[in-house]
């Protein structure tokens, strides 16, 4: 198998010794979100390189999910390697992630009704 390795990592994402992406902390505002009556949000809804919850998620050949614009930006700021397992990854290794949308949607009218 080929190894890619991107010795660039963005500041905000916890890396492992191999330079696999780890699990995100909660941010200070995750907080103030879990202390009101909104329903915190399943892992699975975040974005690995935002960690905010995908709108139009894409996934990736190797199984990854993020959010398009996030990914789009990655791939053609000339990162070649996934954030998440350091695999190979290209615009065109992504496909829309129609059910996971429609979950995301379906969780966000459960967790706003009003609006």
């Amino acid at each position: 198998p080929v190894v890619v390795v991107c010795n660039e990592r963005p500041a905000n994402l916890r890396h492992d010794d191999d330079g696999c992406l780890l699990s995100h902390k909660k941010r200070k505002s995750d907080s103030k979100l879990s202390s009101s009556k909104k329903a915190d949000p399943p892992p699975r809804f975040l974005c690995p390189i935002t960690i905010s919850v995908m709108s139009d998620p894409v996934m990736s050949k190797n199984g990854v999910n993020y959010e398009r614009k996030a990914i789009l930006e990655w791939i053609r700021s000339g990162h070649k390697a996934c954030p998440v397992t350091r695999e190979t990854i290209t615009e065109n290794s992504l496909y829309p992630n129609r059910s996971l949308r429609e979950e995301i949607l379906e969780w966000r009218e459960r967790s706003n009704p009003s609006q």
